[in-house]
């Protein structure tokens, strides 16, 4: 059978979805995979499909498509010339994503409806939205109905973690090594910059801090005693993760990876919904998140905000915390797991 799974997103939507590739890739075998994702994600999904089995198109470009009829038409054909037998639609997917798995993702498309698309039709199965399920575990779900409607293997009950294996790397956390990464996709989802550089120099008199260099937190100002990291693509930063007896960072994509890998984290959730809260090893995960705000969560199931609407305290679900409470917290954290107080090896 011909399969195309359509995922055209931002890096962390797709590593929360890389466990459904991975189980189609061994649970069918025998399927021909054919993926419509964003070129941040390529690397992601390298190990179980193939590139030129890869349609990459950015993701502002390819939702924005219904715009160009040319670009529209292209997307189209590529698509139709594919002749799949199935479709599979993420939990995240637009209008246009609908239009090209109804033009031409054969007799069966699976997902769920959000109230924003207007393609008329074009699933043949529609997976419930249920409120509060966390996204890995809705888009498994969609997966699950894909496998049963086209006679395909078992399919477990919950998604197992993502195995980032392809992208290298196998070394052990190393002690008192703390990770920071202070940017996010989205401007309203980061902690502020400034918080995020004093924090690291405080955090730099014991421990030892890497900083990962990336345009939204560029010139930040850090002490010497901070190393500055610039990692040169997607297995780079993996590889340098997996070294971290903790990470510290914001509801983003490397939030994502961290729970891939099981590395304990603090993570600034600010108006992220909990749907978004790491599915894998929670326990490890310290969200800081204060419940008291009326406005959060300004994320809605299916959608980012996209700016903050607290018009009376802009950001105040990151102005909450001081550089001084998430750096208690961040020591209690890598004590907890790492056996180490505050004092270096």
């Amino acid at each position: 059978m011909k399969l195309a799974i359509f995922k055209v997103n931002q890096l962390g939507d797709n590593v929360v979805f890389l466990p459904v590739v991975q189980a189609l890739r061994k649970a069918c075998p025998r399927w021909e995979l054919f993926m419509i994702t964003s070129p941040v994600a390529a690397e992601l999904f390298a190990a179980a499909i193939p590139p030129e089995r890869m349609l990459l198109m950015p993701t502002a470009e390819f939702n924005g498509a219904w715009k160009h009829p040319g670009t529209l038409l292209r997307l189209i054909a590529r698509v139709r010339r594919e002749r799949v037998d199935a479709s599979l639609l993420a939990d995240d997917q637009g209008n246009v994503a609908h239009l090209l798995a109804f033009l031409g993702g054969g007799r069966t498309c699976v997902g769920i409806r959000p109230p924003f698309i207007r393609v008329p039709g074009g699933l043949t199965e529609i997976v419930p939205l249920q409120p509060g399920l966390k996204v890995a575990q809705a888009n498994w779900e969609i997966a699950r109905a894909l496998v049963r409607r086209c006679g395909g293997a078992e399919w477990a009950e919950t998604p197992p973690a993502p195995d980032l294996g392809h992208l290298g790397g196998s070394a052990a956390p190393v002690a008192g090594r703390i990770v920071i990464h202070a940017g996010a996709s989205l401007a309203y989802k980061r902690w502020f910059p400034d918080r995020f550089a004093a924090l690291a120099g405080r955090l730099a008199e014991n421990f030892e801090v890497l900083w990962i260099e990336q345009p939204d937190t560029a010139g930040a100002e850090l002490p010497p005693s901070v190393q500055r990291v610039k990692p040169d693509s997607l297995g780079a930063f993996v590889r340098t993760l997996r070294t971290a007896s903790l990470f510290i960072g914001n509801n983003s994509a490397p939030m994502n990876l961290a729970s891939a890998l099981g590395c304990p984290s603090v993570i600034l959730s600010g108006p992220s919904n909990p749907i978004w809260d790491p599915l894998w090893f929670p326990d490890r995960f310290l969200i800081l998140r204060d419940t008291s705000l009326p406005c959060l969560p300004c994320d809605g199931l299916l959608r980012p905000a996209g700016s903050c609407r607290n018009e009376a305290a802009p950001l105040a679900c990151m102005a909450r915390w001081s550089v001084a409470e998430v750096e208690a917290r961040s020591r209690e954290w890598i004590a907890k797991w790492d056996g180490i107080a505050t004092a270096k090896k």
